[in-house]
C-alpha cells in the first residue's frame, strides 16, 4: 500500500511489481525477498482464481536463488551434553 498508494489491484502490471521488488531488494535479504515474492504470488493467484482480477500479474515473477546455509556443527561440549541427556 505504501509503494503503490491506493491503486486498484486489477490494474497492477508485472512491470510495476518488478519495480517494487527491485527497490525492495536494496534492503532485504534474499530469503526475505523470496518470502515476499511467495506472498505476492499467493495473493494474486487467489485474486485471479476468485475472479477479482482478469489476469495474474505475478505469474511470471520468479524467486531469486538462495544460497544454501552451511550447517552449524556441535562443539565437543555440546555433543557430551547431548550424550549425557540420552
Amino acid at each position: 500500500m505504501r509503494y503503490f498508494n491506493d491503486i486498484e489491484i486489477g490494474i497492477l502490471t508485472t512491470e510495476q511489481l518488478k519495480c517494487y521488488l527491485s527497490e525492495s531488494n536494496e534492503h532485504l535479504n534474499p530469503s526475505s525477498l523470496s518470502h515476499r515474492i511467495r506472498f505476492m504470488k499467493s495473493l494474486f493467484r487467489w485474486s485471479h482464481e476468485e475472479g477479482h482480477i482478469p489476469k495474474n500479474p505475478a505469474a511470471k515473477i520468479r524467486e531469486p536463488k538462495v544460497r544454501k546455509r552451511i550447517p552449524k556443527f556441535l562443539t565437543e561440549r555440546e555433543i557430551e551434553h547431548l550424550r549425557e541427556a540420552c
